[in-house]
Formats: C-alpha cells, sequence, structure tokens
C-alpha cells in the first residue's frame, strides 16, 4: 500500500514537470506554408468625434438662441409703438428661425456623427485575386 501511494505520490509531482518539458517540442512539420496574417491599422474616428461634438454644441446654442427669441417676443408683446412692435416680431421670427436651423443642424450632426462611429464599416478588400507560385489563386474574407 505504501508503494502504490508513494509511487503515486512522484507521478502527481512529476506529472506537471513533463508536461511543460513536453510543450516546449517544435510544432511537427506541415505540408503548408504558414501564411502571415495581415495588420490592420486601428480607424481613426476624429471625424465622428467632430460631427458630434459639433452638433451638440449647435443644439446647446439653439437653446440659447430660442431663450432670446422668447424675451424679444415678451418684449414684443408690451410695446406700444407700431414702428417698435413691427421690429420685435421681425426680430422674434428671425431669431426663431435661426434657433430651429441650428437645432435641426445639431441634430444632423450628431447623427451623423454616431453613423460614422458605430455603423459605417468602410469597404474591404474581401475578395483578392493573385496568381502567384507562392500565393492561394483566390482568396474571401468574411
Amino acid at each position: 500500500m505504501r508503494r502504490g501511494a508513494g509511487a503515486l505520490l512522484a507521478f502527481l509531482l512529476l506529472a506537471p514537470h513533463v508536461a511543460l518539458a513536453a510543450g516546449n517540442a517544435p510544432p511537427p512539420s506541415s505540408p503548408f506554408e504558414t501564411v502571415p496574417l495581415d495588420t490592420v491599422k486601428p480607424r481613426s474616428y476624429l471625424g465622428a468625434y467632430v460631427c458630434m461634438f459639433a452638433g451638440a454644441a449647435l443644439v446647446g446654442g439653439s437653446f440659447v438662441i430660442q431663450n432670446k427669441a422668447d424675451h424679444t417676443y415678451d418684449a414684443y408683446l408690451v410695446a406700444t409703438d407700431p414702428d417698435e412692435i413691427e421690429a420685435l416680431y421681425q426680430q422674434t421670427l428671425t431669431y426663431d428661425r435661426w434657433g430651429r436651423a441650428t437645432l435641426l443642424g445639431g441634430e444632423a450632426l450628431v447623427v451623423a456623427g454616431l453613423y460614422l462611429r458605430f455603423l459605417h464599416h468602410p469597404a474591404s478588400r474581401q475578395l483578392q485575386l493573385a496568381v502567384t507560385p507562392q500565393r492561394c489563386a483566390l482568396s474571401v474574407r468574411f
């Protein structure tokens, strides 16, 4: 019984070292050539971030412009001079149009930035034809 336990203990102690030594052996030779993979440069998303930042700035600016349009409209409501009433009304319309344009433009830029960052994948060369003795004739990537 003691010999069996000693042999089992020796096997358990030496088995990891034997396995590590066997792992350092070179891989068996293969009839196929090892082809290195192409290194792909990471894509820059600077344009997408600029679009999103500019869009957020325009959306924030639209609130400032709409606030100015509201104050001008309040002044229009209390004005008594007909020329002043007309001028304040035209200013209110101008601020309102600018506020609407900056809000819609900002939202469009934010959406464009999100599209460029997360949804748009540039076309890659998925189908290649290389006629050389060292390469495959046709390569398809998914």
